[in-house]
């Protein structure tokens, strides 16, 4: 008890500001949440609800098909990104990682609230969500204090405390321990700063065995958090690795029997318990579940990463320019984890700059791809501020540069809660920060017009199901209430649709038609509508008008005829297709259908002399289609004069949003499930 006392004495500032922190946290949640958007939406939400989904999946409604989904009243069942199976079950798209980490807090609310029923114990209600903060509080709490000892020991408990002020107060960590305390960010950053710090205390774990193993098991989840979160391994294995010799003696460290082994079985334990999942829900131990998002790696987006007006790291977030000047100091004291740093950052950087959603980062202030990489971003930031701190007009700079980035991005984070910074878009330019108004005394928003009228503008959005949409004709009919004059575009794929054109628009509702010259994977509705109006949408209807081709090949098929090509056709859509074939003596031709140069299954034939009709059924979409006949067997000259094939189904799309239930009438599975789904 004494050693207790004794370290909570000696480190009574840092816990302190911890103290204070969850003070700030508890009435920022009460104040903002309640009186300012109205309603408590939850802790559990957006990607949050997917990651956190397995718990009550298998600890509460024991199905891990995720039925249960749309029978829970706290669970945003809209904003869960399930995958179908090909008999209709839902498996989870995100990874088990967030749910390992959250068990212990979960189970805890679980065992209370089934002994005190005062709430249902259905993994959803308001003690769940609760758990969720407090478990999101801890992790970064528990991040932050090894990364505060860390720069303690390497320059001194003020520099520590600095670092570990100005990284909550003046970066937009606050959106990740409240709003979406369900996200993986802040569960990495505290893995990050647990590999880090144990990386550094190697040479005091003498059981090197039990240390590989636990190293293993902590980069196990930190995959399981984020794949890309796995090249922290970069830092151990790199661990005073600075020159040829060291690099070498390293290498034989590594792969020693009393290392390796056991990095990989802690490595396996966690993953097991993903692979198990994929196994119980498609029969195969790898499922790629984020199949329709891609990386584009001969395209990064480096400075819009950094610096663009979207989402830009530097643009939200000024006060992380200091890490800069901190990187230039980083050999100098951590020259044991230096080139290991180094490396698994530009991995990072170059990942998230690949990655298709990576520059605008969808629905976050800031850039919230580099809170998981905080912990290293700190400790530039401690080499920065021990040069720092021994000038004294260097430090009047940086005291009123820290106040200015508080007061900017704080600011800016205000503007984001209330909808004047569009999630998606951000600001085009620093000057936008002029086009916003301070109204009626409660909100600042982005003033537009309408109609000869202005308006306070949010933006919203509606995304229909990440699946495929045939290049095509659609029409998009929308239905609801309160929808206004104006422009209410649609997008695909993060651009406007261009050549869409609006046939109905009234209050009730909204009907567009346009064409697809390509297959895509997200279609938007993307309204900009009066801070102070709400738009109703109850349904939504997405039909792509079936594809009829027609040729008039005229050919004459004579007696040994073989492999006679009578029609061909790029087929944007996977569906089945009906055949129409006129002429004469087509009794006694042999039809032969060909997708890519390989033979599909003709069925339903139905041929008389003038007439053949049957069904072809094809799998993907964007193929070359062929239709082939032989005369081999017979001694009569046949004649092909016309080909018909038409789409059978099309594409018939229904969203309801009062239950928020997506529906597939009429269309062929291979237009919405990926073929990796089988897998």
């Amino acid at each position: 008890m004494n050693k207790i006392t004794s370290f909570l004495g000696e480190h009574k500032l840092f816990f302190i500001f911890l103290g204070i922190m969850a003070i700030l946290l508890v009435v920022f949640d009460l104040f903002f949440f309640h009186s300012m958007i109205g309603s408590f939406r939850g802790f559990v939400y957006s990607d949050g609800e997917g990651y956190y989904s397995y718990l009550p999946a298998v600890f509460i409604h024991h199905d891990i098909f995720m039925n249960f989904a749309d029978k829970i009243p706290g669970c945003h069942s809209d904003a869960i990104d399930f995958n179908i199976l090909p008999d209709g079950r839902l498996f989870n798209k995100y990874p088990v990682g967030i749910a390992i980490l959250q068990f212990p807090f979960f189970i805890t609310t679980h065992f209370f609230v089934s002994l005190l029923r005062s709430f249902p114990a259905d993994g959803y209600s308001l003690p769940y969500q609760i758990s969720v903060a407090v478990g999101c509080f801890v992790y970064w709490a528990l991040g932050t204090f090894l990364l505060y000892r860390i720069i303690e020991e390497k320059f001194s408990k003020k520099i520590g405390l600095i670092t570990c002020i100005i990284f909550a107060l003046c970066t937009n960590f606050i959106n990740y321990l409240t709003l979406y305390a369900s996200m993986g960010h802040t569960y990495s950053f505290f893995l990050i700063s647990l590999f880090i710090y144990l990386v550094l205390k190697e040479d005091n774990f003498k059981n090197k065995p039990l240390y590989s193993l636990f190293l293993g098991i902590i980069s196990g989840i930190l995959f399981l958090v984020k794949s890309i979160n796995i090249s922290v391994l970069l830092i151990y294995i790199l661990y005073k690795a600075v020159d040829k010799e060291t690099f070498i003696q390293r290498m034989k460290e590594i792969f020693s029997l009393s290392r390796l082994p056991f990095n990989f079985l802690g490595l396996l334990l966690p993953l097991s318990l993903q692979i198990a999942y994929w196994y119980k829900v498609c029969g195969k131990f790898y499922l790629n579940t984020y199949y329709n998002e891609t990386f584009y790696w001969l395209n990064p987006k480096f400075l819009l990463v950094l610096f663009g007006p979207t989402k830009g790291l530097f643009f939200y977030l000024p006060v992380l320019l200091v890490c800069l000047i901190g990187l230039w100091f980083y050999k100098r004291h951590f020259r044991e984890i230096f080139w290991g740093s180094l490396g698994f950052l530009l991995v990072v950087f170059y990942m998230v700059s690949i990655w298709w959603t990576g520059w605008f980062q969808a629905d976050s202030f800031g850039s919230r791809m580099f809170v998981d990489y905080y912990p290293l971003l700190m400790l530039f930031f401690a080499c920065a501020l021990y040069y720092i701190l021994q000038n004294k007009l260097y430090s009047k700079i940086f005291v009123a540069f820290c106040i200015l980035c508080f007061f900017f991005t704080n600011c800016m984070y205000f503007m984001y809660l209330t909808k004047a910074l569009p999630e998606e878009s951000g600001l085009n330019t620093y000057k936008d920060l002029f086009s916003f108004k301070l109204i009626n005394g409660k909100y600042f928003a982005r003033v537009g017009e309408f109609n000869n009228k202005k308006y306070l503008l949010q933006e919203a959005f509606y995304c229909l199901p990440y699946i495929v949409y045939p290049k095509g004709h659609y029409r998009v009919k929308i239905e609801g209430d309160n929808f206004l004059t104006g422009k209410f575009p649609l997008m695909a794929d993060h651009d406007i649709i261009e050549n869409y054109r609006e046939e109905v628009f009234n209050d009730k509702e909204l009907s567009y038609q346009f064409d697809f010259t390509q297959q895509t994977d997200a279609l938007w509705f993307f309204p900009s509508i009066p801070e102070n109006k709400k738009i109703k949408p109850e349904n939504i209807w997405v039909e792509r008008t079936p594809d009829i081709f027609e040729a008039i090949p005229e050919k004459v098929i004579p007696h040994f005829s073989y492999n006679e090509k009578i029609f061909e056709r790029e087929i944007s859509s996977a569906d089945e297709y009906e055949i129409t074939v006129k002429g004469e003596n087509l009794d006694k031709l042999e039809f032969l259908a060909l997708v890519n140069d390989k033979k599909i299954k003709i069925y339903d034939k139905t041929i008389i002399k003038n007439e053949a009709k049957f069904t072809v059924k094809i799998n993907d979409n964007d193929v070359d289609f062929c239709l082939y006949v032989n005369n081999d067997f017979s001694d009569i000259t046949a004649r092909v004069d016309f080909v018909e094939v038409k789409e059978k189904n099309g594409f018939n799309l229904w969203i309801g949003f009062e239950k928020f239930r997506t529906m597939y009438p009429n269309t062929n599975p291979y237009n919405w499930y990926d073929t990796a789904r089988l897998r």
